[in-house]
């Protein structure tokens, strides 16, 4: 292999590699704001995946997550009887958020692994928990 063509490869090595890494980090200041609900998705793995899938959409279908500059998160559900509300506050370490109850920070943490997160999309799952939420910003 030619000098030239060694060279040409390593240049496409490190753009190919920079790309990537680009694309991992997650850039949080694009998670402030209000997030509706859209869709579960659930691993192949999870037996009855369709009823399942179907019932959580349906149990979450107006929930709005808000997360605020000052590091409150305020999950409000207007698709149950008597609504819900609950005002939590977070945190970012690395790539995860860690949600805690706003009167108890000692209590055990949430912790939140993002999938995605552009300025209209966010994706995220609970550690330890199947589903995938799938949510759509808020316009404001």
């Amino acid at each position: 292999m030619t000098f030239k063509k060694t060279f040409c490869l390593f240049i496409l090595f490190i753009l190919t590699s920079s790309i990537t890494n680009s694309q991992s980090k997650i850039d949080f200041s694009k998670l402030v704001g209000k997030w509706k609900f859209v869709k579960f998705d659930w691993p192949n793995f999870v037996p009855d995946t369709a009823r399942i899938k179907k019932e959580s959409d349906k149990n979450f279908k107006d929930a709005v997550y808000n997360f605020t500059k000052d590091k409150r998160l305020i999950i409000t559900q207007t698709n149950v009887p008597k609504g819900y509300s609950t005002n939590l506050t977070y945190s970012v370490k690395g790539e995860k958020v860690y949600v805690l109850p706003l009167n108890n920070p000692k209590a055990q943490p949430q912790v939140l692994e993002i999938d995605l997160l552009n300025e209209s999309l966010l994706k995220f799952y609970v550690v330890g928990m199947d589903p995938v939420g799938t949510f759509k910003r808020v316009k404001e």
